[in-house]
């Protein structure tokens, strides 16, 4: 991770970097000590968000002068709350007041540990395009915790996926999720999730497979022949696509499909793989 986000002791600027795993705040501070010039780690070098909710958020400190709090407020389109009180903001403006405690701060480096979780689906919406908005005009560097994937995707510049504490892979978000290098990293991104299939089910695996990674556009679905047959047992209707749920001798496999096919429980259909992920026994990416 040092060598993305530091250089000759300086962090690289305007970086989103998304965390995605069993982490926080103070084991990204871990993961990456030096990361300010000078080599401080101290808790006061960052600026993350706080916990709490005050109607003036220039209350924080008289190192911050006022012009500094105005930018701020008016990047976060709340410059005309900073009179409010906390009784007197919405969800959404609460969490821009929390975001902008930070930003006044202008540090090196921001952390932030899932600072949209408690937010419902539109509102975390409208602060992911807020969060990227702001880290642009700033050019900021921002290290984001979060589990949950459409925030790593459209958010990040570089993703990391972290297993027991150990950063297994970082990388642009397209190269995390095209070319994982094992098993755990390639089911953190994707939806409906990677199926992962025995490789002894379909012909034509590289020797030393043992797991066949496959997510919906490596599955061809049609009614005659394919590789293998599965039966449809459960379709999630969704607008724009549907969600097939196919038992494939007694595995689970879930794909999309288009949402005017006419597939039902119960009908039989045909599966093919286009250039799937394949694994060993130990869950590592084995080349094609």
């Amino acid at each position: 991770m040092i060598r993305f986000l530091q250089t000759d002791n300086r962090v690289t600027k305007a970086l989103m970097v998304v965390i995605i795993g069993a982490a926080s705040v103070s084991m990204c501070v871990y993961l990456i000590p030096g990361l300010m010039a000078g080599g401080s780690t101290s808790a006061d070098t960052f600026a993350v968000v706080y916990p709490h909710w005050y109607s003036k958020f220039l209350a924080t400190g008289d190192e911050v002068s006022q012009v500094k709090v105005e930018e701020v407020a008016r990047l976060l389109h709340i410059e005309s709350k900073l009179q409010n009180k906390a009784t007197q903001l919405s969800g959404g403006q609460m969490q821009r007041v929390a975001i902008g405690r930070a930003l006044v701060r202008s540090p090196a480096i921001y952390l932030m540990d899932e600072p949209l979780s408690s937010l419902d689906a539109k509102l975390r919406g409208e602060m992911r395009l807020e969060l990227k908005r702001i880290q642009t005009v700033l050019g900021a560097t921002i290290l984001y915790v979060t589990h949950d994937q459409t925030e790593a995707m459209t958010m990040a510049s570089r993703i990391g996926v972290i297993e027991a504490g150990r950063l297994m892979q970082i990388g642009t978000p397209r190269e995390i999720y095209e070319n994982p290098i094992n098993a755990h990293v390639a089911a953190r991104l994707g939806q409906p999730a990677i199926n992962f299939l025995p490789a002894k089910i379909f012909a034509g695996a590289p020797r030393g497979a043992s797991t066949i990674g496959a997510r919906t556009e490596h599955l061809t679905i049609a009614r005659g022949s394919g590789d293998v047959s599965a039966t449809v047992r459960r379709i999630e209707h969704l607008g724009d696509q549907s969600h097939l749920h196919l038992d494939l001798g007694g595995r689970p496999v879930v794909t999309l499909a288009n949402p005017e096919a006419t597939f039902g429980a119960g009908d039989i259909v045909s599966l093919c793989l286009n250039n799937p992920l394949f694994f060993d026994a130990g869950g590592r990416r084995i080349a094609a």
